[in-house]
């Protein structure tokens, strides 16, 4: 009886601190920053056929692999060196000098983006090549976005970023709706387009007085940036190599579109350990100079996240399936059995995001990046394997297995982590 008090208690406490925080602002600012695109693919499911879905799925996996190498990993090196008191008086400086190499290397990414387009590099498909042109100049805004939203972050902006993303999204979705309509998928491509442009407009007006040409800081960036970089870019290599091997590999398009609409029920799910993680690295960097502070905080959200998956995870179980045969009246029944095997793999991969989450606080983000390298040969082998003998099928029994690799390493580089960072040797 005690122990569920306790339970009860934790839990109670954890809303009320998370409240205050900010969460359930950031929560619903990245439910519809994500629900626009999930959105959009509901509603032009209507009118297209599943092989257009699992083109938009093609575009969108690639245009979040270049966004990465757009942002270069400054997003998250701003997010820690702003949030850092040692740095309180350059926040400015920090985020300035972030914002004009993201720009920069954004830009020339789009332009490489466009060759490789017109060479078919991104697919078999003709189709997707030609969208890639327009869809892909997402990636210029998106990348700088990123960087803007992690300054909002670093100086506990929560409120007025999540307004910031309601606003935009809900605008976004408008302009989705009516663009798909009248126009199909070329239309959404548009559509996604200006989606990140109206976010970024309503992002950088509060800050653009304080953006100054400045030349320095660079390196401290790179210190962190350079990890992060190789860390996020390895990592959604990881989580995207199952749509690149599919859409190059099995000549299925119509199996791709339903794998990749059981997909979008699984990213809509990630928002709510991903907000976690998002509000809890500023934090875990202030306390990274107190062990026994810093490690209090982690056991006790961690201990709630488990609590949030499980339940998360039993109730999609429940809904998701039923709501999926009535709505769309059969015509996706097929992404059903995906996404029942799926929600398994994303149960074990969303209990590593704290833990990655509060190493980044730590500054020791080289592990996730190690992290990242060691799982991405044991992803293309088990991905191609179990291709090879189930097809598409076989994709989604992978990535439960990988999400099961993915948190025993996780969990074994955060303790590395943990104990050869500085604050642990003198305050343990």
């Amino acid at each position: 009886m005690s122990s569920s008090k306790t339970i009860f208690n934790d839990i109670q406490s954890f809303l009320n601190d998370i409240y205050k925080k900010g969460f359930f602002h950031l929560l619903s600012g990245n439910f519809m920053l994500i629900v626009t695109s999930f959105l959009g693919y509901l509603i032009i499911a209507y009118f297209l056929s599943p092989d257009d879905i699992g083109r938009i799925k093609t575009l969108q996996t690639y245009a979040s692999i270049l966004v990465i190498i757009g942002t270069l990993g400054l997003n998250v090196s701003t997010l820690k060196l702003c949030s850092d008191s040692k740095y309180a008086d350059k926040s400015n400086q920090l985020f300035s000098v972030a914002l004009k190499y993201v720009i920069i290397t954004s830009g020339i990414v789009y332009l490489i983006s466009i060759i490789l387009a017109q060479n078919h590099f991104f697919s078999n498909d003709i189709i997707v090549n030609n969208l890639a042109i327009v869809f892909f100049i997402s990636v210029i805004p998106s990348s700088v976005n990123l960087v803007i939203i992690s300054y909002y972050q670093a100086v506990k902006e929560f409120k007025s970023l999540s307004k910031i993303q309601v606003t935009t999204k809900f605008l976004g979705i408008l302009l989705l709706v009516i663009l798909s309509y009248f126009f199909g998928i070329s239309g959404y491509s548009i559509g996604y387009v200006f989606t990140f442009l109206l976010t970024f407009i309503f992002l950088i007006l509060p800050y653009l007085r304080k953006i100054t040409y400045f030349k320095g800081y660079f390196k401290e960036h790179w210190e962190l940036a350079r990890y992060s970089l190789l860390a996020n870019l390895l990592s959604r290599i990881n989580l995207s190599i199952d749509i690149i091997i599919i859409n190059f590999i099995l000549s299925e398009p119509q199996q791709l579109g339903q794998y990749a609409f059981a997909l979008n029920f699984i990213f809509m799910l990630d928002v709510i350990p991903k907000s976690i993680q998002q509000i809890s690295i500023p934090y875990f960097s202030e306390k990274s100079n107190n062990y026994k502070s810093w490690m209090k905080v982690y056991k006790r959200y961690n201990k709630i996240l488990l609590l949030v998956i499980l339940i998360v995870t039993f109730l999609s179980i429940l809904i998701i399936p039923v709501f999926i045969h009535y709505v769309f009246d059969g015509k996706y029944d097929d992404s059903i059995k995906y996404f029942l095997i799926l929600i398994f793999g994303w149960l074990f991969r969303s209990l590593t995001y704290l833990k990655t989450g509060s190493v980044i606080g730590l500054g020791e983000i080289k592990y996730n990046f190690y992290a990242a390298l060691f799982l991405l040969p044991i992803n293309i082998v088990l991905m191609y394997l179990f291709i090879s003998n189930y097809n598409i099928l076989g994709v989604a029994y992978a990535n439960v297995i990988i999400g099961i690799v993915t948190f025993f390493i996780v969990f074994i580089l955060f303790k590395k982590a943990v104990s050869n960072n500085s604050f642990s040797k003198n305050t343990i």
